[in-house]
């Protein structure tokens, strides 16, 4: 549940949702109970002096005190690349792979922030890291087929 991490920082949290008022029960219950204060408004103005937020001024004219912004911008990556090779999408919006970063589709693969919701550096090196050892493995997989084709013997790993 977005901010209840950010409860370790602070217990004086604004929740900010830029017009939209679309919060689940949960989030609007977890709210009550920590005393987090809602303003639906759109912010307009970040306020500071000598380098330091001081404000949030909002849609309106309100404005409210504060010294620390952390933004939720939920990321929804565009790939028409994936439509155009056929690639397959998880419910979740990701690109559908194995554990190894193949995708159903023969000689693509994926990686990084497009195939997890966990959208961390070091988590997407890593992911790439299993995709190019994979497409280092089918590419050699793909030799050895291709040289025992050739002279008529048997493909190793077959």
């Amino acid at each position: 549940m977005a901010g209840q991490e950010l409860r370790q920082w602070s217990r004086d949290i604004l929740v900010c949702t830029q017009g939209a008022h679309t919060l689940s029960d949960a989030h609007q219950r977890w709210m009550n109970a920590t005393q987090c204060t809602l303003v639906p408004q759109p912010v307009e103005r970040i306020h500071s002096e000598g380098g330091r937020i001081t404000a949030l001024e909002f849609e309106g004219g309100k404005r409210e005190a504060c010294d620390a912004v952390f933004l939720n911008a939920p990321l929804r990556p565009r790939y028409p690349l994936v439509d155009m090779l056929g690639c397959a999408l998880r419910e979740d919006g990701e690109i559908h792979v194995d554990n190894k970063g193949r995708t159903p589709v023969a000689g693509v693969y994926a990686a990084g922030d497009a195939v997890t919701t966990v959208h961390q550096v070091v988590l997407a090196a890593a992911s790439g890291v299993c995709a190019a050892m994979a497409m280092n493995e089918d590419a050699l997989k793909d030799e050895v087929r291709l040289l025992c084709s050739q002279d008529g013997s048997v493909a190793f790993g077959d």
